[in-house]
Parts: structure tokens; sequence; C-alpha cells
């Protein structure tokens, strides 16, 4: 019984041993837990994660005159000749069809050679009206030149004639009173004479003394201004007056001493008169006897000056009449001569304007003509061909014929963002493509593990949004990248057509992937960078920003504010 009871214990005690771990197997457990804990904090704290904007979009042609092209009819009418069908190459300025033009007004084939007829016609006159406007100018010209000599020429005649009659009725008037009192006074001109020399003499002497006493006064005068004059020098030197009074005293002792040189020379010509009076009084004492030949003398001057009276009168009146003719002439011809001159240029203008009108109506006629015929604006593909386009079949005008698809390498993708994604996003970040059609795997956040997918930077972004709240960017080949053999370039246009659905993941910061966790369980926004700068950093070689290539440290992350 007591053997029995102890085997029994110490297979219990075995058991219990085997269920109940000892110290050194809780130790690794606790161990192994924290291994596991500080692994993965340092995952999610070194561990990069590339923040992303996702929208979706299409394959397009970012230069426009590469865009497929819609070609219209540019008049209505009659296909009566189409050379393409959908698929086919063509050139640029190749013949694509030709529009029979069905308009009433261009239906003569012979209206461009009559609108030539009548320009040729028109042209013709416009240069005869300009050679007889030209011919009347000259005549106006010399006509006006002959008036304005023949008019000034008449008048001075005349004038001339008018003076030589006043003079004429003057010297008979003074020609017939000298006679008359040369008769009346002939006994007595002698003692007149004298009278009147002595009278001479004496009003010579008093003019003289006159004279004299103006030529002290004026001395007087001089001296006064030389003194005023050299005061205000010295007045001015010290500053006491100016320069405007120094010139106004100058000015008057020099008007002082010209006069004192104007009254000198008066004393002169007195002291000449005196001799002069003097010799008169001699000579009129001895020429008493002298009575009745200037009787003889003064008859004779009357009868010539009523001759010459007479002839005067005959010249102003002929000169009168030259210059009322040669005005009314002159003027009745420059009347007529303008008449006709502005009569032709109206006719001038008149033709001037037909030419305009069938100059215009020429350029339209061959600008109609020259839109019958449909040329390829560019080098490209038919890709569509309008429903109703076919030989023989009316089109109207603007009615689409065909659209092309030039061949060009420029490829794009036009992508579509939402309001909430658009601010985080500035022209130069780098983006990754995904093309319906081409296998790709794409890993939000590690773009590197990423594949099928292509490379692309923002290169424009609308100004505004499209109306629903949505932005629209364009996005072109990382030609950096591809040329430096980091990233694949862009399948050919033969395999990537435009209007091909594209899915696009712009990418943003780099954040470690514990932010990056914390920030979409909190639903916060990505980091937004103000500045406009690519994705990938200020030097723009590695595609990755200088400060996010540095380590992680924990004042790096910085938590949005809601």
């Amino acid at each position: 019984m007591t053997a029995s009871s102890s085997h029994s214990q110490q297979e219990l005690a075995q058991r219990t041993k085997r269920l109940v771990p000892t110290r050194p197997g809780k130790r690794r457990i606790v161990v192994t837990l924290l291994v596991t804990i500080t692994l993965l904090a340092a995952v999610l704290k070194l561990t990069p994660f590339q923040q992303t904007v996702i929208g979706n979009g299409k394959v397009g042609v970012f230069t426009v005159m590469d865009r497929p092209q819609t070609i219209d009819a540019q008049i209505g009418g009659r296909l009566v000749l189409w050379k393409v069908q959908e698929g086919q190459t063509v050139q640029k300025g190749q013949l694509l069809a030709e529009i029979e033009d069905t308009e009433s007004r261009f239906l003569s084939q012979r209206r461009t050679a009559l609108l030539d007829q009548q320009l040729a016609a028109q042209r013709l006159r416009k240069a005869e009206g300009e050679r007889r406007i030209a011919e009347i100018e000259a005549q106006l010209g010399s006509l006006e030149s002959s008036r304005g000599a023949q008019i000034p020429a008449a008048s001075e005649r005349q004038g001339q004639a008018r003076n030589r009659l006043a003079v004429a009725r003057q010297n008979v008037i003074v020609a017939q009173k000298a006679l008359d009192a040369t008769k009346q006074v002939a006994t007595k001109q002698a003692e007149q004479r004298i009278a009147q020399a002595t009278q001479r003499v004496a009003q010579a002497k008093d003019r003289l003394r006159q004279a004299e006493q103006t030529v002290e006064a004026d001395k007087v005068s001089v001296d006064v201004n030389r003194i005023q004059r050299d005061r205000l020098a010295d007045l001015l030197k010290d500053g006491l007056r100016s320069q405007r009074e120094f010139e106004l005293a100058d000015q008057a002792f020099v008007a002082a001493e010209v006069k004192l040189k104007q009254s000198k020379l008066a004393v002169e010509i007195a002291q000449k008169e005196i001799l002069n009076a003097e010799a008169d009084l001699k000579f009129a004492k001895a020429t008493g006897i002298q009575a009745d030949i200037d009787v003889q003398r003064a008859t004779a001057q009357v009868v010539s000056a009523r001759e010459t009276l007479a002839s005067a009168q005959r010249d102003v009146t002929v000169f009168g009449f030259e210059q009322s003719r040669v005005d009314a002439d002159t003027s009745a011809t420059l009347s007529r001569e303008r008449a006709n001159l502005q009569q032709v240029k109206e006719s001038l203008a008149a033709i001037s304007d037909s030419i305009a009108k069938a100059e215009l109506e020429r350029e339209n006629m061959q600008a109609r003509v020259a839109q019958q015929k449909i040329y390829a604006p560019m080098t490209g593909r038919v890709s569509r061909i309008g429903k109703t386009v076919g030989p023989g079949q009316t089109v109207k005008k603007d009615d689409e014929l065909l659209e092309i698809v030039p061949e060009t390498q420029d490829q794009a993708v036009e992508l579509v963002l939402t309001g909430f994604d658009a601010p985080l996003v500035t022209v130069g970040r780098k983006a990754r493509l995904q093309f319906n059609g081409f296998p790709a795997v794409q890993i939000q956040g590690f773009p590197q593990a990423a594949v099928g997918t292509f490379a692309g930077v923002v290169t424009n972004m609308d100004p505004t949004d499209d109306g629903s709240g949505r932005v629209r960017v364009w996005i072109q080949p990382d030609t950096e990248a591809i040329a430096a053999g980091k990233e694949s370039p862009w399948p050919s246009s033969a395999r990537l057509r435009p209007g091909i659905d594209t899915i696009g993941w712009v990418q943003l910061d780099t954040v470690p992937l514990w932010y990056e966790l914390w920030r979409q369980f909190n639903a916060f926004p990505a980091n937004y960078t103000d500045a406009a700068k690519p994705s990938g950093g200020k030097d723009g070689k590695d595609g990755k920003d200088k400060k996010a290539a540095k380590p992680f440290k924990d004042g790096d992350i910085k938590v949005p504010k809601r």
C-alpha cells in the first residue's frame, strides 16, 4: 500500500514537471517577444513609404498640332473625287478629296476669267484717270504761276500809274501857284528873297544857339549818368545793388553819350546852315534881275505838268482795264480746270472702288476654288471616315469628312485628379503609369517593387478645375530616367494609341511606414509641399529629395494639423 502510493506520487511529479516549464524556458519566450517587437518597430521606422495620389485618364498627345485632326468640308457641294480609305497613310499636302461647288454664284467656269478681264479694263481706266489728273494738276500749276505773275504785274503798273497821276496833279498845282506868285510879285521877288534869306540866317543862328544849349545840358546829363553808373558799380561789388540796376544805369550813361554826340552833330549842322543861309542871302541880292526869267520858267513848268497829268490819267485807265481782264480770264480758266479735276477724281474714286470690289470678289472666288480640293494638313493615318462620305454624296459646310492621326512620338497621359488630391501635386512630380492592355503589378507605396509600370513626370496642370471639382494634369515620359537606363521607355505609338485608359500614381513625399499607417488610421491627408518642385528633389538627378535621402530621425516627421 505504501509502495503503491509512493509510486503514484513519483509518477504525478514527473507529469507535473513535463507540463510546467522551467525558469530558462520562460526567459526564451520573453526574449523572443522583445526581439520581435524591436524588429517590427525598426521595420516600421526605417522602411520608407512613397506617398501617392491616384488618378484615371487616357493616353493623349501633348502637342496640339500632333493631336488627331478632323478634316471638315469648307464649302457645301457634291463629292466628285475621294482618294483615301481608313487606315491609309497620307503625306502632308496629298490630295484627299474634291468637292464640286453647287452654289449658283460659283457654277460658271469662266467667272474668274471674266473677273480678270473686268479688272484689266478697270485698271486701264484708273491709269488713264491718274494720267488725266496729273495733266490737269500740271496745267493748274502753270495757270496759278501765270496768274500769280500777271496780276501782280498789272497791279504794280496800275499803282505806278496812279502814283504818277498824283504826282502830276501836285506838280500842276505847284507849277500854277509858282506861276501866279511869280507874276504877282516879280518886282518884289528880290526883296522877298533877301528877307527870306535874312530870316533863314536868323533861324539858323537860333538853331545854333539851341543846339549849343542842348550840348551843355547833355554834357551835364553824361556826367550825372557816369557818376550814377560808377556809384552802382561800387554798390554792386559790395552786393548792395543788383546786376539789373547796374545794367540799367550803364544803358542810361550810353544813351546820354549818344545824345551828346547827336547834339554836337546838330551844332555842326546849324553852323553849316548859317553858312548856307548867308550864301543864299548874297545870292538873293545878286539875282534881282532874274524875275522875268523865273516867270517864263514857271509858265513852261505848268505846261509840262499838265501834259504829264493827262498821260498819267490815260495810263491809270488802261492798266485798270488790263488788271480786270487778266483777273477775269485766269479765274475763269482756273475754275473750269478745277471743276474738271474734281470730276476726274470722282470718276477715279468710283473706278478704284470697283477695282477693290472686283479684286475682293476674285480673291473670294480663288479661295472658293481652292477650298474645293481637300489636302492633308499633315502626315499621318486616316483613322475614321465620315458616315455620309463617298463619291457623288452631297455634303454641307462643316460636315466631318475624315480624321487623321499624325505620325508622332509625342506621348503623354491626360490624368484627372480630384479636388482633394490636386493641391498635393505640383509640376515636376514623378509618376508611375499603368496602361490598359499592358500587364503590370503596382505595389502602392513601394514603386521600386512595381512591375510593368512606366515612369512619367508632371509637366502641366490646369489652373482651374473642369467645373466639377476635378483638375487635369499632363504627364509625359521621364526622359532623364529613361536616357540614364533607370526606367524602361514607353511603348511605341503603334501599340500605345491615343485614347487608351490609364491609371496613374503621382508620387509625393517619402515618409516612414509607421507614419503612413498612423496617417491613414487617422484619415489625414498626405504631406503638402508648397514649393513647386519635382518629387525627385532639389537636384533633380536621382529622383529623391536630398532631405528625404537622409536617415529618418524623430524630428523629421511632422504630424499634420487638421
